[in-house]
């Protein structure tokens, strides 16, 4: 609740982040892309590309790497400008 109070807001250039919604034992971010629609983001393999960036920040969180360890599993989600998901990146703690 507290994340989504400053949503949404950009990321980087043309990259929005949307809302975080809690789903059972799983975090789901979700993000639109404001100049690609999906088809494109799908070519662009989001899911290989974002893992480098994501994946060490995450793990070497002590918040969110507690959260790992405890099961809990991230979700991030990525939209075109059509509103279609192109891009699908689950993290678990096996992941680190």
């Amino acid at each position: 609740a507290r994340a989504n109070q400053r949503l949404p807001r950009m990321v980087a250039e043309n990259l929005r982040q949307e809302r975080v919604v809690v789903d059972g034992m799983t975090l789901v971010y979700s993000y639109t892309h404001l100049t690609l629609d999906s088809g494109q983001l799908r070519k662009m393999r989001l899911e290989v590309t974002q893992r480098p960036y994501i994946l060490p920040q995450l793990c070497s969180d002590p918040d969110t790497g507690r959260m790992l360890r405890e099961g809990v599993r991230f979700r991030y989600l990525y939209a075109g400008r059509d509103g279609q998901v192109g891009g699908d990146l689950t993290l678990t703690k096996s992941d680190c």
